[in-house]
């Protein structure tokens, strides 16, 4: 199963939109893209995987950059500049 933190799409409903490219009613562009641009991520580790290839931080700057590509305010590729808390955390 596939399910994204944050995102309020079911497991069954990014797989539909993954393999068919469905848009679900009632979900933001920002979840349909967030689950549009995980398989792109995935397949950027994959094809460095099989070329026997160590991520590094540049690496990861990608991976950001794919997995939140279209979504303005994720700042995709870079390092945040601020402090970041998880919300209801001490």
């Amino acid at each position: 199963m596939i399910a994204i933190e944050g995102n309020t799409l079911s497991p069954k409903e990014v797989r539909l939109i993954i393999e068919h490219g469905l848009t679900i009613g009632g979900h933001s562009l920002r979840e349909r893209l967030e689950a549009v641009n995980i398989p792109k991520a995935l397949e950027y580790i994959i094809e460095s995987a099989r070329r026997k290839r160590k991520l590094g931080v540049e690496d990861l700057l990608v991976l950001h950059s794919l997995a939140m590509r279209g979504i303005d305010e994720a700042k995709p590729g870079r390092f945040r500049s601020g402090y970041v808390a998880i919300t209801g955390s001490r």
